[in-house]
């Protein structure tokens, strides 16, 4: 599925603290996917079969400014989905980026901007900013909460109807264990769309929960992650071709792996289903997502 749901829950990122040291961190990555129901969501949008793709991206931050416990980062991510058969659905993302944050006695205030620029088919597609304030801390040992206010803009290169303007809010705890390398997360989020379609304005409510656990089996610095997130929207006003409300609920799973090969390069095994629920057909499917990438940091 051609999704930013990820990007866009700004309430599910991790604690500053995760990030590098590193004034300049650099990720390539290369992989192979399989989606059985390939589809884009933000304009339901559906090829009606699976298909293979390939996957490249390179993601870089660069830090401007330390000054005590003030942080200045910029950044810029490329992703590109290339498939087999299915050329008009093809992927293509460039997201320059620029973070702060500060420390406020225990706590960390930062702010985030992000611009996405998406090409779909070769063709240009949607161009979309986030803003993000976010307040976080640890309120105990091992537990961090954070809470963020998300503004996004979307401006649709060829469906002027549903250009919109969205609020969220989010709220996210994490409890760390295993020296850090472990953590249990539960999020909530609420979102308020108006586009420029009244038919299209909806209100959804989100809710998430995640593990992460070390993999000594394979490695000692291998890890495994799980998680589940349900999501149900409302739209507000009769939608046109159902001639009522539309409504959507949607559950989805994911489960991967990080397994270290050694200089800095790793092998990501991933697979996630989203099970989507709606009185309008075309965001009616089951959908099954298998990858396998390669993935390189410095």
């Amino acid at each position: 599925m051609l999704s930013l749901a990820g990007a866009l829950f700004l309430g599910c990122s991790l604690p500053a603290y995760a990030e590098t040291k590193a004034a300049l961190s650099i990720e390539a990555k290369m992989g192979a996917q399989y989606d059985s129901s390939i589809s884009v969501d933000q304009t339901d949008l559906s090829a009606r079969q699976g298909d293979t793709a390939l996957l490249l991206g390179i993601s870089g931050r660069y830090r401007l400014l330390k000054s005590g416990k003030t942080n200045l980062t910029i950044g810029y991510d490329f992703d590109q989905t290339v498939y087999e058969d299915v050329a008009d659905f093809n992927l293509q993302i460039h997201s320059p980026s620029i973070s702060a944050s500060t420390q406020i006695g225990g706590a960390t205030l930062s702010a985030d901007y992000r611009f996405y620029h998406m090409k779909l088919g070769g063709n240009a597609f949607l161009d979309m900013h986030t803003a993000s304030p976010a307040l976080g801390g640890f309120v105990a040992p091992g537990l961090f909460l954070r809470g963020a206010y998300g503004y996004t803009r979307k401006n649709f290169a060829t469906a002027d109807k549903l250009d919109a303007q969205t609020h969220s809010a989010d709220l996210g705890g994490w409890y760390f264990f295993s020296k850090r390398r472990a953590f249990m997360n539960l999020s909530a989020r609420f979102e308020r769309e108006d586009a420029n379609d009244a038919a299209y304005d909806f209100k959804s409510w989100q809710t998430a929960a995640r593990l992460q656990l070390p993999l000594t089996l394979i490695n000692s610095a291998s890890r495994i992650r799980a998680g589940f997130t349900y999501r149900t929207r409302h739209y507000l006003g009769t939608f046109p071709s159902i001639g009522a409300a539309r409504r959507e609920s949607r559950y989805s799973y994911s489960l991967a792996s990080d397994i270290p090969l050694g200089s800095g390069f790793t092998l990501r095994p991933e697979w996630r289903t989203i099970d989507r629920h709606s009185n309008y057909t075309p965001a009616n499917y089951l959908e099954n997502i298998a990858t396998l990438s390669f993935v390189y940091r410095r």
